[in-house]
């Protein structure tokens, strides 16, 4: 279930931030957090890009790769 915030205003990039960061940081839920972050680049617009958020991304795939492989490696043995 989305948060009120996101069910009463969809497009606003504040909201979807803070849910990016609440997953991030708080549940760390990495999955939940890159697809937030992803949101709120794509509703901020390309004019309006958040550098740091943008490098979160970045991190967040990368450790996503990351952990993925170290399962298939396990998976593999």
């Amino acid at each position: 279930s989305r948060p009120f915030a996101i069910k009463a205003k969809p497009d606003y990039a504040p909201a979807q931030l803070n849910l990016g960061i609440l997953y991030d940081v708080s549940l760390r839920q990495p999955q939940n957090a890159l697809a937030a972050y992803r949101e709120y680049q794509r509703i901020a617009g390309p004019k309006n890009q958040n550098l740091m958020v943008s490098v979160w991304i970045k991190e967040l795939e990368d450790s996503t790769t990351t952990r993925t492989a170290s399962a298939t490696a396990e998976s593999a043995r």
